[in-house]
């Protein structure tokens, strides 16, 4: 199985992706520790982003067919990354679910300046990602992500996706 986590920067989707692996005892891939693991400084181009996909792709084969859930985590910011992934997962007859992380502005906004500090390059960032993000058309799940809600947030997906991956909330 194949859970891909995906909404704009700051919403909670690594916090969130990251325990909801550990709930039903899946890999966890993230694409932010690739492209450290790829790129001593990362720049964020189209080019990098398109190879931190495709190590991505690489690694959600290998998982598959080693039999292991897996949880993707990244923006997956457009339909024709989400498409390459579904593509692939239907080839390897993995069951795919796509849970879609949101948070308010207010939220964001205030990840992004966390402690009075402003990122300057986190917040283009965030900008440039949140213009350029193309809605999905897939049937998929919706969370809203606010400042204390995670055990909610997981409940939600454990609801969502097949029962024989759930595991009782520690």
């Amino acid at each position: 199985m194949v859970v891909i986590i995906f909404g704009l920067p700051y919403t909670g989707k690594s916090y969130f992706a990251s325990r909801l692996a550990k709930e039903i005892d899946a890999v966890y891939i993230n694409s932010e520790q690739i492209r450290k693991q790829m790129f001593i400084s990362p720049t964020h181009t189209e080019y990098e982003k398109g190879l931190v996909y495709q190590e991505m792709l690489g690694l959600m084969r290998k998982s598959v067919k080693a039999r292991q859930n897996l949880v993707l985590d990244a923006t997956f910011y457009k339909v024709e990354i989400r498409n390459a992934f579904l593509k692939e997962t239907v080839s390897l007859t993995a069951e795919t679910y796509f849970i879609e992380i949101k948070a308010s502005e207010e939220i964001i906004q205030g990840r992004l300046h966390l402690a009075g500090v402003v990122n300057w390059h986190d917040l283009e960032q965030y900008e440039k990602v949140k213009h350029d993000f193309q809605h999905h058309t897939y049937p998929h799940l919706v969370i809203e992500s606010t400042d204390n809600n995670i055990d909610s947030m997981l409940n939600q997906a454990l609801d969502y996706l097949p029962s024989h991956v759930r595991h009782s909330m520690s």
